[in-house]
């Protein structure tokens, strides 16, 4: 089963632009190891449309930084969140 949450994370793709500015390698070199294309590279930055959170856990690694996005945390916070249509039985 495949479950999907697309969420705003609002200044990741200035992080991301700026790891990339202070790496040595050609943004051609970083999109090999991150296994992406450059127009998806400067999608992510300009934070238009989706990157799935496996990408954003391979550019954290190719460009050896930490976005702060904790898989765990975010996993619990969502199965504690309120589904459409719930009744709440306290009342």
């Amino acid at each position: 089963m495949r479950i999907s949450v697309e969420i705003e994370v609002p200044g990741i793709g200035e992080k991301i632009r700026e790891a990339r500015e202070r790496d040595d390698r050609s943004l051609a070199a970083i999109c090999r190891e991150v296994g992406m294309s450059r127009f998806n590279w400067y999608r992510t930055e300009k934070e238009e449309g989706v990157t799935p959170l496996t990408t954003l856990k391979r550019m954290e690694e190719v460009l050896g930084i930490d976005l702060g996005i904790n898989v765990e945390k975010l996993c619990d916070s969502l199965l504690r969140m309120p589904q459409d249509g719930a009744q709440d039985s306290s009342g």
